[in-house]
């Protein structure tokens, strides 16, 4: 009587085979499914990075309260011949002021109680935001970054009493 046991070399063969190429799926899937979440991770954190820069962006430049009398526009200031400014009236008062200035990458908010830094992008273009009639009304800043989407942040200047400029000239 003969009996065969076991496996025969091909069939040991095949089995090793069949495991071999599931368990480089299941490595090349569980590598990939980590790609994807270090990189769901930079982008929560890059998006509560920009949450933040707009949040203190638009507060601080809502607080620029300036008399309709002012020429807000010989006022502004350019420090250094950039795209930095220096804005009165802070607070509604001539002599505080806000400074949004750009250097090496970072992005700098400026007021007398308060000093918040932001990592730039490629380059940062800081502008003054215009009425159709020529007059200023808040400020622009765009941050250029490779790889993806810039991002633009509008702000404009808060109310004069209880009187918001609303596509008027200041």
């Amino acid at each position: 009587m003969n009996r065969n046991e076991g496996f025969s070399l091909i069939e040991a063969a095949m089995a090793l085979a069949v495991i071999s190429v599931l368990g480089f799926a299941s490595i090349s899937f569980f590598s990939e499914s980590l790609d994807f979440l270090d990189k769901a991770a930079s982008a929560n954190i890059r998006n509560k990075e920009t949450a933040t820069l707009v949040y203190y962006t638009m507060t601080t430049v809502e607080r620029i309260r300036f008399p309709f009398w002012t020429d807000l526009k010989s006022e502004i200031e350019h420090p250094r011949g950039g795209n930095d400014l220096l804005i009165p009236y802070l607070d509604g008062k001539s002599e505080r002021t806000l400074a949004l200035t750009y250097r090496n990458g970072i992005l700098s908010i400026k007021t007398p109680e308060l000093k918040k830094q932001f990592a730039g992008g490629e380059s940062c273009s800081i502008g003054l935001l215009k009425t159709a009639g020529g007059g200023i009304a808040g400020v622009s800043l765009t941050l250029k970054y490779a790889g993806r989407e810039n991002i633009r942040i509008m702000a404009p200047f808060g109310a004069i009493g209880n009187t918001v400029f609303h596509g008027t000239s200041p």
